[in-house]
């Protein structure tokens, strides 16, 4: 297993000067070529004060995909905040 730390700046055009940015880890097995404990943390721009700062941080823990993708030639892995993959309320019917 070779350990990885990761982050990942999605830039928010609505939002400046925040981006939403995730910071954490993950190991990689290069003999079976799959991907384990990917978590960390990911800040949510558009919960951040006027002039940045003071955006909330999630902490995502639970890898729960990793799916092959051919045409990238690579693993789209994916860690949730619950660990389940219901990432859209059902609230008032939605």
């Amino acid at each position: 297993m070779i350990p990885y730390d990761v982050v990942l700046t999605f830039h928010e055009p609505d939002t400046q000067p925040n981006d939403t940015i995730f910071t954490g880890s993950f190991a990689y097995d290069d003999v079976a070529r799959a991907v384990s404990n990917l978590h960390g943390f990911l800040t949510e721009s558009m919960t951040g004060g006027v002039g940045g700062g003071d955006m909330t941080e999630l902490a995502l823990d639970y890898q729960l995909s990793s799916v092959y993708d051919a045409a990238l030639g690579g693993l789209l892995v994916t860690t949730f905040l619950n660990n389940n993959t219901n990432t859209l309320a059902t609230d008032w019917g939605g």
